[in-house]
């Protein structure tokens, strides 16, 4: 269904509702043709309908010229994509698939052409732990207030928040997840939960964190390079040959973390260790 401003029109795909400001109602089983009046789209699944792919399509360019349009979805619809296409009258149109929960995009018409203005995620719960997949995986978020970045990864058994783990995208459906030791070698990322095997959540990849795991009593200090330990998922400033993390310092010392102790606060720029010794 659209809301819009005279009446709420009541059209609706195969198992999901199209609503706008807050309203909802029963659907019928169709795609949708849409107006210059629907501007606001929010797609959900609805229980007990009959599930299938379908199409949004666009009113026409020229008569939405210098309007905008919302869409964003509001449940978990990977099984059953949502395509916004044209009328195959505006210049340099590519459709835009929406495929999970909190994607969404903003177009804006300027009679000639559909202009993306923004494409991606609502803020996601960056703490929620996922039973299956509700994103690809690899899948990455980025909050344009504190320019923090966090990736969509799977869990790995015993995980714990702050927890450092190493990570290998083999699909947008699984991906390799170690705790980070002594001797690993690839991309790094910090667990926001207790994403543990079987699981799915965000990790942090970029940005300013209050709790990165570290060495308990280790007291890592500020400012300080941080090195892989023995110890699985956890890490300390103490110099280790070959275990350098690039692209991490700590910024707030062991032990007086907001987070909780044997956390420390520190700052990722996409953080990687290679194995390589830097001490001849």
């Amino acid at each position: 269904m659209f809301g819009n401003q005279d009446a709420d029109r009541k059209v609706a795909a195969p198992a999901f509702f199209l609503a706008a400001d807050g309203a909802t109602a029963a659907g019928v089983a169709a795609d949708i043709s849409m107006t210059v009046r629907d501007r606001v789209v929010h797609v959900y699944e609805t229980n007990g309908a009959v599930q299938a792919d379908y199409a949004i399509t666009l009113p026409p360019v020229a008569e939405a010229a210098g309007l905008t349009f919302s869409f964003t979805v509001v449940e978990d619809i990977s099984s059953y994509p949502v395509t916004i296409q044209d009328q195959d009258e505006s210049f340099d149109w590519t459709d835009i698939v929406l495929t999970a929960n909190n994607e969404h995009v903003l177009l804006y018409s300027d009679g000639r052409t559909w202009q993306v203005i923004k494409l991606g995620l609502v803020r996601p719960l960056l703490t929620q732990v996922d039973s299956a997949a509700v994103y690809n995986v690899g899948r990455r978020f980025r909050d344009e207030l504190t320019g923090s970045e966090y990736i969509y990864l799977q869990g790995i058994t015993s995980v714990v928040l702050g927890d450092w783990v190493h990570f290998l995208i083999l699909t947008t459906a699984g991906s390799t997840t170690a705790r980070a030791t002594a001797n690993g070698k690839g991309p790094l990322a910090v667990a926001m939960a207790a994403i543990v095997a079987a699981k799915f959540g965000w990790f942090q990849i970029a940005g300013y964190t209050t709790a990165a795991g570290a060495i308990s009593g280790g007291d890592c200090a500020v400012g300080a390079a941080l090195y892989l330990t023995s110890t699985a998922g956890l890490v300390d400033d103490v110099f280790v040959d070959g275990d350098m993390i690039f692209g991490a310092v700590s910024t707030v010392q062991e032990g007086e973390s907001p987070a909780g102790v044997a956390l420390i606060g520190a700052f990722l720029s996409y953080p990687t260790t290679n194995d390589l010794d830097i001490v001849s």
